[in-house]
């Protein structure tokens, strides 16, 4: 994959993490339920929050990160 101009997109971001065998390691919650060891991309009222869930399953506390749409994050 060539290096784009501007942010990726969604597509391309998964794309992306697939090429390089990464694609369990982050989900969308729009689209899945939290799994373990993931880094996570969550919709928000005001954008998007980006965390890290450990392996139990909940947000590892220094982590979190908003941004203010799905491109930034």
């Amino acid at each position: 994959m060539s290096a784009a101009a501007g942010p990726l997109t969604r597509p391309e971001l998964k794309a992306l993490l697939a090429e390089r065998g990464w694609s369990a390691d982050a989900c969308f919650l729009d689209e899945q339920p939290v799994r373990a060891d993931t880094i996570v991309l969550a919709p928000a009222e005001d954008g998007w929050d980006v965390y890290l869930v450990g392996e139990r399953a909940s947000a590892v506390e220094q982590t979190p990160r908003h941004f203010e749409d799905e491109a930034e994050a």
